[in-house]
């Protein structure tokens, strides 16, 4: 499928969900080439993962006035992923124009007019069929599901302890920050290391939306005049400054 506007884009998503009667998560990608794979498994091993959890772990308490409790692996999995540590967690939107935006941040960011090196993509998942082929009942689970956990303890506990499963599922977010809301933030999270493009059966659930990078520029500003801007994308006073400036430095042409 190719979208070259956000009209032919909103026509390949309403297709996707009448056909397969599903509800649909997106994540849009700013070169076609990128894996569906989470940062961890790009460049780290399991015991780096170990190792970089239990440093955040360990760190971050005099560093926030609220962290999770001791051994909610779940909430303090989700704030490494929110802060950017690397994390077995994957982020997807339930907005497809959320996830679209994600596959062009760069241009709308720019506050000149650059031309993309690169086709971008969106790809829609059918979060249910996933769980489905993973072994699970055909819903969307909290990220604090016992199956979830179990997922999850691998990435804070000796090996001896725990086993991975080697399975990909799809879980809600625990939405306890505005930016999640706003994103309408989910996960999969990845015990396998394999990309989800290449898990098995993944054409059940995985459908792959090609965004031309000749047409780019004209969906950053199909999104822009929709009102999808940095600063409701990322709610916070520093995303509001960025936002001010560019729009200044493109009427000054700076």
């Amino acid at each position: 499928m190719i979208a070259r506007n956000i009209s032919e884009y909103i026509k390949h998503i309403k297709s996707i969900t009448l056909k397969n009667n599903t509800i649909n998560w997106y994540r849009g990608h700013a070169d076609i080439s990128w894996e569906l794979k989470p940062t961890i498994w790009r460049t780290f091993s399991r015991e780096n993962e170990r190792g970089m959890n239990h440093e955040f772990l360990w760190k971050a308490q005099s560093r926030t006035l609220n962290p999770p409790l001791d051994g909610d692996w779940a909430e303090w999995l989700s704030l490494m992923q929110h802060y950017r540590l690397p994390t077995r967690l994957l982020d997807w939107s339930k907005s497809p124009l959320i996830g679209l935006y994600f596959a062009i941040e760069e241009l709308i960011l720019s506050s000149k007019e650059i031309e993309s090196k690169n086709d971008a993509e969106v790809w829609v998942l059918m979060p249910g069929k996933l769980n489905v082929i993973s072994g699970l009942e055909p819903y969307i689970f909290s990220i604090k599901n016992s199956t979830a956990i179990e997922m999850i303890e691998p990435a804070f506990l000796s090996p001896n302890k725990v086993k991975e499963n080697d399975k990909i599922i799809a879980v809600s977010a625990i939405e306890n920050e505005l930016r999640m809301m706003v994103q309408q933030s989910a996960f999969t999270i990845h015990s396998s290391q394999e990309a989800l493009e290449n898990y098995p059966e993944n054409e059940k659930f995985l459908k792959r939306i090609k965004l031309p990078k000749e047409c780019l520029n004209d969906i950053a500003l199909e999104l822009d005049l929709l009102g999808f801007k940095p600063s409701n994308i990322y709610p916070d006073l520093e995303n509001l400054s960025k936002e001010i400036k560019i729009r200044y430095q493109k009427l000054c042409g700076i």
